[in-house]
């Protein structure tokens, strides 16, 4: 209940939050559990920025659809001085203006509309996609700072059975051989932990391109694996929230409305020509004569060869094509919810089997053959083999608990269901 209240005050006061991961930021370091991770992505993520910024170009195509074309104003003058003794000119002005006989603008601002709301939609998509991505690097993350941890602790051991053996060495109870075996064992296990702790600042680095936050800053994960399960898993069987579902119903609806408006542009616009003309004329001695007409026009298109038949055929086929594709991603969705279950739970049998069995048989043999080796001397090989498989499966079970914290992770975002994507504190413009 505690973290339910949290997490809801965390959206509502996210605004000044964000402020204060700005201030860490300036000081050099910055402390992050899972979710305030997919926050700050939310947020501080570059492409992000930039596709919100199609929503602004979707705005601006909705003021300027629907409206009706700039009238025109037509100026023409004549004169007869170049080609007849007599004397005479005409000079004409008319207003023109275009104008639809169809429903063809409201059609266009439907259409406008329409892009629009799919431009939100996609762009919640792309949210959602960024959240599941920032998920699965915090946690590839602490994936890998556990492993460098588990090999660490390896080593301390290693290091204590080294002085153990170079002391027998030293006090002439043991061979010059065993000490270099135990040397060697402790250098394979320090070579392990440079790579090992190579991945963990790889994958900080990862971190940081997500979050947006400038190369170098210091981050403090502070929410483990197996919290990240007891988190996720409480979240899990939620409602589907998905926007790309949302943008392909849109991209139909928008597909069928085009195929009516190719259908109703096919006619064009009417254009309707008000004019006057003025006539001045002078022959011989006989003085100017002024004459005045005003006339109408209209000018009507005809849709004899091209009635847009292709655009027609081509926005039907285009409405069918999103509509099959959604039911598709549905169909996906499922079997991915499915998959992720059935995995989930093959892990944590595994991980039964580890904790319940092998780790005690492993601490039970591995105190043995110290026990053994200390008080008799015995052979150490056979106590590094040992301590080596302890170390590979603690390894293993780390990559299975991390296993199910990612396909957690990645239910949630198959779901769009990460309580961020919810709140529109987390989409600045």
């Amino acid at each position: 209940m505690r973290s339910m209240l949290r997490h809801g005050l965390l959206l509502i006061l996210f605004p000044l939050l964000g402020l204060a991961a700005a201030r860490a930021v300036a000081q050099g370091g910055l402390r992050l559990t899972l979710d305030d991770a997919v926050v700050r992505a939310l947020t501080g993520n570059q492409e992000l920025r930039a596709a919100r910024l199609e929503i602004d170009r979707a705005e601006g195509r909705l003021r300027q659809a629907g409206r009706l074309s700039n009238p025109e104003i037509e100026l023409v003058g004549r004169s007869e001085r170049a080609i007849s003794p007599g004397q005479g000119s005409t000079l004409s002005a008319a207003l023109a203006q275009s104008f639809p006989v169809t429903n063809r603008l409201a059609l266009s601002r439907r259409v406008a509309q329409l892009d629009l709301e799919k431009a939100r939609a996609e762009v919640r998509e792309r949210e959602r996609i960024v959240a599941g991505e920032t998920a699965r690097s915090y946690i590839e993350t602490q994936r890998a700072a556990a492993r460098e941890a588990e090999t660490r602790a390896t080593l301390r051991l290693n290091q204590e059975s080294l002085a153990t053996a170079r002391a027998r060495f030293q006090g002439g109870q043991a061979p010059q051989a065993e000490a270099g075996l135990a040397e060697l064992e402790t250098q394979r296990t320090e070579g392990e932990i440079e790579v090992l702790a190579g991945e963990t600042r790889a994958a900080l680095a990862r971190l940081r391109g997500r979050l947006g936050v400038p190369v170098g800053t210091a981050l403090g994960l502070t929410e483990s694996i197996d919290s990240i399960i007891a988190r996720l898993g409480r979240r899990s069987g939620g409602a589907v929230v998905r926007a790309d579902l949302v943008a392909l119903g849109l991209a139909g609806e928008a597909a069928r409305t085009e195929r009516e408006l190719a259908a109703k542009e096919a006619w064009g616009d009417w254009k309707l020509s008000l004019g006057i003309e003025t006539t001045r004329k002078k022959e011989g001695s006989v003085q100017y004569e002024r004459e005045r007409d005003l006339g109408l026009m209209l000018t009507v298109p005809l849709p004899l060869w091209n009635g847009n038949e292709g655009r027609q055929v081509e926005r039907r086929a285009a409405a069918d094509q999103f509509r099959l594709e959604a039911a598709a991603r549905q169909g996906q969705l499922a079997a991915g919810q499915e998959e992720v279950r059935e995995r989930i739970a093959g892990l944590r049998r595994q991980i039964a089997v580890i904790r319940e069995r092998t780790f005690p048989l492993l601490r039970q043999t591995e105190t043995a053959l110290l026990e053994a080796y200390r008080s008799a001397g015995r052979d150490l090989t056979s106590l590094f083999l040992v301590r080596r498989e302890h170390g590979s499966v603690h390894l293993t079970q780390i990559n299975a608990l991390a296993e199910i914290a990612l396909l957690l992770a990645e239910s949630e975002t198959q779901r769009g269901a990460h309580p961020a994507l919810r709140s529109r504190a987390v989409r600045p413009r």
